[in-house]
């Protein structure tokens, strides 16, 4: 009976992107998200609290697995989870919270957005840059302005980093573990100065 609850759950919320898409234009609409909430609940036959709880598990459970799997790249890793085809729908909107807390780090904002946090724990707050509009990217990445349009000593260091860092290959967490070194000695050196 669980199972069954599971996959009618997993197949309704997929048909329900605004659930799981942070780039979905209704996705921060509360009420909105209720009625969706409502609906899915009602055809399960059960309450909204136990699918959102239900759910909650079952993309947890997807996060934790892929990242399983992502750290066994060199290895041919399978999932033996029984929802993790079903949910691979997912791997697109998996949020690489990566960018925006090391953003919130290196601005000292460690705790940006609790509130909402809390409020959205439930949700996917998920999207690629691919499926992002201008805007959003816009607020998701660090821009370096300068007027000459000439490439100062700064712009050249940072892209003889950027360029090693490629030619690298880093595995992800590798790569995130950088970023966040970086990031943190950055921050560090412009706090003293």
């Amino acid at each position: 009976m669980e199972s069954y609850f599971e996959k009618g759950l997993i197949t309704l919320i997929q048909q329900e992107d605004m659930i799981y898409n942070y780039g979905n234009v209704n996705y921060r609409n509360a009420k909105l998200k209720m009625e969706v909430w409502e609906e899915i609940a009602r055809k399960l036959k059960k309450s909204v609290k136990q699918c959102r709880l239900k759910w909650k598990a079952l993309r947890d459970q997807y996060a934790r697995e892929h990242k399983r799997l992502r750290t066994l790249m060199h290895i041919e890793a399978t999932s033996r989870w029984k929802h993790y085809d079903s949910l691979s729908f997912l791997q697109k909107y998996m949020k690489q919270k990566t960018l925006e807390t090391l953003e919130n780090y290196i601005n000292g904002d460690a705790h940006h957005d609790d509130e909402e946090e809390d409020d959205e724990d439930e949700e996917m707050e998920t999207t690629t840059a691919a499926e992002q509009t201008p805007q959003q990217q816009e607020q998701h990445v660090m821009t370096y302005d300068h007027d000459d349009g000439e490439d100062d000593e700064i712009g050249a260091f940072f892209k003889t980093v950027a360029m090693k860092i490629r030619n690298a290959q880093l595995e992800p967490v590798a790569f995130t573990e950088l970023q966040i070194e970086i990031l943190r000695v950055i921050n560090e050196a412009l706090r003293n100065h």
